[in-house]
């Protein structure tokens, strides 16, 4: 079992990432980029990322395993 430290350590820092290149891209291809677009795509980020760190949090031994299984599978 994977210390609770490294797990919230992990879901903070991935979801972060992940927020980032997601609302900076998706934001655009949306909204356009309008001259109040920096506000917009922090607005974004700020909804995203809380939302994003949970799922994370709580998804990320359930992709472990199943990564795990399917490399298994096509070996």
């Amino acid at each position: 079992m994977e210390p609770i430290k490294n797990r919230i350590v992990f879901a903070l820092v991935q979801s972060t990432l992940m927020v980032t290149v997601l609302t900076f891209v998706l934001g655009p291809l949306r909204q356009g980029f309008p001259a109040q677009w920096p506000r917009l795509w922090l607005d974004l980020w700020w909804i995203a990322w809380p939302v994003a760190g949970v799922a994370i949090f709580f998804l990320a031994p359930l992709s472990r395993r199943l990564t795990a299984r399917i490399v298994a599978a096509l070996e």
